[in-house]
């Protein structure tokens, strides 16, 4: 079976500047994900990941950010029920959308931070025990 990234885009992005600049606050991470697949289109599907920054500067940064798979024959509930949708295609787009991040807080004149690595394999398990 062949897989491929076929696109990213951002859905939704929305920017704070810090309000108050003498203030340092507790900088935050938080980050999900799911995986959608079109109706229509047979041969494809979607991560999409949400996530808020906190910075400890103060500026907020949420974003919904899409990655687009395309795979060489229609999707079956085997491939569904696999963990490439849940741990190897996150992992793929992850790094596409850590740039995006770093460049758009570097074009925004804000202070840049670093995503974290994230353990696919980890938030996987943990999300198939929560829907048990």
């Amino acid at each position: 079976m062949n897989i491929q990234l076929t696109s990213t885009k951002t859905l939704f992005l929305k920017v704070q500047p810090p309000q108050d600049d003498s203030i340092e606050q507790e900088e935050k991470f938080s980050f999900d994900y799911q995986v959608e697949y079109p109706e229509s289109i047979k041969n494809k599907f979607i991560i999409v990941i949400k996530s808020l920054i906190e910075h400890k500067s103060g500026y907020h940064l949420d974003t919904i950010f899409l990655a687009e798979f395309k795979i060489d024959s229609d999707i079956n509930d085997e491939f569904k029920s696999s963990k490439f949708p849940f741990v190897n295609a996150p992992a793929i787009a992850y790094p596409f959308f850590r740039t995006f991040i770093a460049s758009t807080l570097v074009n925004c004149g804000l202070e840049v931070m670093y995503l974290p690595s994230v353990n696919f394999e980890a938030m996987y398990k943990k999300k198939k025990e929560n829907s048990v």
